[in-house]
């Protein structure tokens, strides 16, 4: 019996031993990122396992178990408890600290949003302002001086009248189409293409590829602004003469090519100018992907990929 009591504690001796090496491994592997925890729990398991070597020794004579007013397994015991407690507390408590930073830096990306929207809005106002007042103010007072003029041509005055209306007209379809709601993605950007040829010396192409008949209204108005977008880019600064605009539908995402023959740029060179910024912008809400080639002298490709909700109905 001796003999098997001596064997049984050479066991548990060797199973604490083993323990308190993969105690000591586990903690060596999260001691960098959680210092604190660590000890803690070391020193938890370690006061259980003195507990229990203490036990054995005095099995083996070695310690006095008399000596110890109360249980040395108790006393690990409740040593385990109250540290345990105490790396339970600092963890909640870590765990709301690092929930109290994340609130506040969601509020301050929030607040940061909204002061970028803000500078956005108002550089817009700015703009239309400075077109309202240099250009079509400019051409009223023109008019106005025409009008004071005795000996002015009807036929000239008509056709004044038609052209600022026209570039009214235009300017309120860019602030606001009427039709943005009501025509699908196809007439609109059909409309666009029109109006944009109508005004302007620039020859344009767009073409549907299997297309979905239904898009949601947020992908339909960030598409047409993109389009708009990249077509108002092209008349400033492209010098182009041709642009060629194509829609694929493939899979679960629209896949946006636009192609010109102008002078192009340079892509890496930083500071672009604030309408790729606003396309970037845009398809980043979408939560799609842009890439952009050009060669200076060789005009510029662009192609953005849009992710959609699968849809039964297609274009043929």
């Amino acid at each position: 019996l001796i003999r098997h009591s001596l064997l049984l504690l050479s066991f548990l001796d060797s199973i604490h031993l083993a323990t308190f090496i993969l105690l000591i491994y586990g903690a060596s592997l999260t001691f960098k990122k959680q210092r604190v925890t660590a000890l803690i729990y070391l020193l938890a398991w370690g006061t259980l396992l003195i507990g229990f070597m203490i036990i054995t020794a005095s099995e083996f004579g070695l310690v006095p178990v008399e000596s110890f007013p109360v249980n040395p397994i108790l006393i690990g015991s409740s040593l385990e408890t109250f540290l345990l407690s105490v790396g339970l507390t600092y963890q909640m408590r870590k765990v709301y600290n690092e929930r109290n930073q994340l609130s506040l830096s969601m509020a301050t990306q929030q607040k940061e949003l909204l002061k970028a929207y803000v500078e956005g809005t108002e550089k817009e106002r700015q703009r239309i302002s400075r077109e309202l007042h240099d250009d079509i103010g400019s051409r009223l007072g023109s008019l106005k001086r025409f009008l004071s003029d005795d000996q002015h041509n009807n036929a000239l005055l008509e056709n004044q009248i038609d052209i600022l209306c026209n570039d009214v007209r235009a300017m309120s379809h860019q602030l606001a189409p009427a039709s943005l709601g009501i025509l699908n993605f196809r007439q609109l950007i059909n409309q666009l293409i029109e109006e944009t040829i109508h005004q302007q010396k620039l020859k344009i192409d767009v073409q549907f590829y299997d297309i979905p008949e239904i898009l949601s209204p947020s992908i339909t108005h960030h598409l047409f602004r993109i389009v708009q977008e990249a077509i108002s880019n092209v008349l400033k600064h492209a010098n182009a003469a041709e642009l060629d605009i194509q829609f694929f539908g493939h899979g679960n995402e629209i896949v946006l090519t636009l192609e010109d023959n102008g002078k192009g740029f340079d892509p890496n060179v930083r500071g672009r100018g604030i309408g790729l910024q606003n396309i970037n912008a845009r398809v980043e809400s979408l939560n799609g992907t842009i890439e952009i080639s050009s060669i200076i002298d060789g005009g510029t490709n662009m192609m953005i990929k849009i992710p959609i909700e699968e849809v039964a109905q297609r274009n043929p």
